[in-house]
């Protein structure tokens, strides 16, 4: 929606900006205990924009990747009581183009699409092939979405051939074609919804073809 929000992690975000703490400030002048939301639980909603992913530090890396696994950390939710758990799109960024350097493995495998913007100019995007009507409807279609048990096999076999290991591959990949059927105004998912999902998600990641 317009009021969905955009929440940047800046260079040099500690872990307690991201999951937030409590404000020992207000606790000493007012006797009250109160706990601040951090950067994930301000994501809720809308969109959690990573720069310069390859810089994180270990503690930053992990709490990003644990809110996107389980949206809580040890002592409860990132979010307070009243919003559980936390849900959020998530859009990484990294410039470091050797593999080596780059975004680091258990981040990656927590991101559905790669995509490679090296010597593409804003002005060469041109039109989206979706309107954002189109993606609310989608939205509200999605959960009524189906999938052929042999689209699940193929989506799995496929993923074993091509060297992916990761069960969240997989779990991606049927998403992308749900969501590409849901697109499409359909309750079911297509061979092209598949193709799609084995194109977009799957091949990316292969580590042998």
């Amino acid at each position: 929606s317009d009021d969905a929000p955009f929440v940047r992690v800046p260079l040099g975000s500690d872990r307690e900006r991201l999951i937030g703490g409590y404000d020992l400030g207000t606790a000493l002048m007012h006797g009250e205990l109160k706990w601040q939301p951090g950067l994930l639980s301000r994501a809720h909603g809308g969109t959690l924009s990573v720069s310069a992913a390859s810089a994180l530090e270990c503690a930053e890396l992990g709490s990003i990747c644990q809110a996107l696994d389980h949206s809580r950390d040890g002592h409860g939710s990132f979010l307070d009581s009243s919003v559980q758990p936390s849900l959020f799109g998530t859009v990484v960024w990294d410039d470091e183009c050797d593999d080596n350097h780059s975004i680091r493995t258990m981040l990656r495998d927590r991101l559905a699409f790669s995509i490679d913007l090296a010597g593409i100019s804003y002005r060469e995007t041109g039109d989206t092939m979706f309107q954002r009507e189109d993606v609310f409807r989608a939205k509200e279609l999605l959960h009524k979405v189906v999938v052929q048990p042999d689209f699940l096999a193929e989506l799995c076999e496929i993923a074993l051939a091509l060297g992916v290991t990761s069960i969240r591959s997989e779990l991606y990949a049927l998403a992308c074609a749900r969501s590409l059927a849901a697109l499409d105004g359909r309750k079911a998912v297509k061979r092209e919804d598949v193709s799609a999902a084995i194109r977009l998600v799957l091949l990316p990641r292969a580590t042998q073809l």
